[in-house]
């Protein structure tokens, strides 16, 4: 469209939607312009000489006016600094020749590859969130993946949260800190046996190469010992070893006590209580594995 010393221009001012065709420009002189308040959706490429500018007005619905296989309003996104762009066609890539975007194949690898440039830390994925039928000056970003490989950053003040299949959160990560559940968790109920021992199998882990950290409470009426203690399978003897840290009676009373917590083969603990009332065993721990 158009060759000699003036501007293109290409005017949207109409709706026109579901075309399939290329437009391909020349403009000299002062750069070329993309104009309107129309719609003009195109299922081909804009591609051209010279440099060419888009100063078609934003619908009030948040749509675009122009769009192409490849290209759309380049926009800010929220209240950043980053420029939204479209994905640029084969050959126009700052990485090279190819795109962002692959499938990446070997023997029974079947994976997708986001490919970014080496250039900074700031490069990589970015996950965001724009509200209905509004563009991305409306966005907001929520998560970051660096491309080096070493950072995830959320944008949220409530931190990153990993969660589990049953949709529980794992573990949060906030202000430099963790919480959450992001080890095992038993409550176990004990009922009054007067004078005879019971015991209870707390499951821990059962890898040699991963100790645990592990907390108890048993509490009932009038009652209460906590104890934390560091934790690893297969000791000697084919045993697991514990090594208490603490131990505390909030309350102590006649007619019940723990009398031991041990490990099994398996890593799990084992708690032996004898106890005239109803008791609560609360069990927490955290699994410490290679660095």
């Amino acid at each position: 469209m158009g060759h000699g010393a003036n501007a293109v221009y290409i005017n949207a001012n109409a709706n026109a939607e579901h075309l399939v065709g290329d437009i391909t420009y020349e403009s000299f002189g002062s750069p070329g312009q993309l104009t309107g308040a129309g719609r003009f959706w195109v299922s081909g490429f804009l591609r051209g000489i010279g440099n060419i500018t888009d100063n078609s007005t934003d619908k009030s619905d948040g749509s675009e006016v122009f769009g192409f296989t490849n290209y759309w309003k380049s926009r800010t996104y929220g209240t950043t600094d980053f420029e939204a762009r479209s994905l640029q066609e084969k050959g126009k890539k700052v990485n090279g020749s190819d795109g962002f975007f692959y499938r990446f194949v070997k023997n029974n690898v079947e994976s997708m590859l986001l490919n970014t440039f080496d250039g900074s830390n700031e490069n990589g994925l970015y996950l965001g969130r724009t509200g209905y039928q509004k563009n991305v000056s409306q966005g907001s970003l929520g998560l970051f993946i660096s491309s080096m490989g070493h950072v995830i950053k959320s944008f949220f003040a409530n931190g990153l949260t990993i969660r589990t299949a049953d949709d529980k959160d794992a573990i949060t990560f906030k202000d430099g800190r963790f919480t959450g559940n992001p080890g095992k968790s038993q409550t176990v109920p004990v009922t009054a046996n007067v004078g005879v021992q019971q015991t209870f199998t707390l499951t821990g882990y059962n890898d040699k190469n991963t100790a645990y950290l592990a907390y108890i409470r048993v509490a009932g009426s009038s009652f209460e010992n906590r104890r934390t203690l560091m934790v690893n399978a297969q000791g000697f003897g084919a045993a697991g070893s514990a090594t208490q840290l603490s131990t505390h009676y909030q309350l102590n009373a006649a007619g019940v006590s723990v009398d031991s917590v041990t490990v099994d083969t398996n890593g799990s603990l084992v708690v032996a209580v004898t106890t005239d009332r109803a008791l609560t065993i609360e069990y927490r721990a955290i699994g410490i594995g290679n660095f």
